[in-house]
């Protein structure tokens, strides 16, 4: 991201919040009353905010697009309450989502039948092929993932995603090839694969965008444990 679009949380700023960990529901907006290193001061007291709260951030930028943060609320008072942003901001247009990195899971890629390729929007029970071996997940959002193979894919081919999140249940999610990348190592046959998932359902959207956000949490907290005191 262009560092001179990051916002800079600042004294009399009006930002957002999303108590919904999704970022789908209404935002609350509130006011910065002060910045003290990493911690920022909120005016007010919002209902349902409690210490150890995970929320997202939002403030949009005009002629650019919105930005989102998790943040942890740490302190707490009758008039005002402090938060701490978890890493940086994401650049997000319209229907962007964040997306975060992944390195021990997999997911199986099932080959859209010809006569299915032509009813135009392929739906989750498609006829398929039998999916293909396991392949890395690179990351993954809500709106689409990468991952590296060594089978062939197309711009445009459509295909169904399947795969398994901790804590979730297992998805089987078509979508379409948006592009394809040489491999990381280039002694290696693979190729990065990112995709667009198609059509997906509002109930499958949101178990997608809980579990990132929860993910970028547990990451946090555990990077919090191993730092030194």
């Amino acid at each position: 991201m262009d560092a001179s679009k990051r916002p800079t949380l600042r004294e009399g700023m009006a930002i957002g919040i999303h108590p919904d960990e999704t970022g789908a529901g209404d935002r609350v907006m509130v006011t910065v009353e002060q910045v003290d290193g990493d911690l920022v001061w909120i005016k007010g007291n919002e209902e349902g905010l409690r210490a150890g709260d995970f929320v997202l951030l939002e403030h949009p930028i005009r002629g650019d697009a919105r930005y989102l943060a998790p943040a942890e609320i740490e302190l707490q008072s009758p008039e005002r309450f402090a938060l701490r942003p978890v890493g940086g901001w994401e650049r997000h247009q319209e229907r962007a989502y964040v997306r975060i990195s992944i390195h021990s899971l997999s997911v199986r890629v099932g080959r859209v039948s010809g006569a299915a390729r032509g009813e135009g929007e392929v739906e989750a029970d498609a006829p398929t092929d039998v999916p293909t071996p396991s392949w890395p997940m690179l990351d993954l959002s809500a709106g689409g993932m990468r991952f590296e193979a060594n089978d062939t894919f197309e711009p445009g081919e459509p295909i169904v995603c399947h795969f398994e999140l901790p804590g979730e249940a297992c998805f089987a999610l078509p979508a379409q090839v948006v592009r394809v990348e040489a491999g990381r190592l280039q002694r290696t046959p693979r190729r990065r694969v990112a995709v667009r998932f198609e059509g997906v359902d509002e109930s499958n959207k949101s178990a997608l965008l809980r579990w990132v956000f929860r993910e970028q949490v547990r990451r946090h907290r555990l990077r919090k444990r191993s730092a030194p005191v």
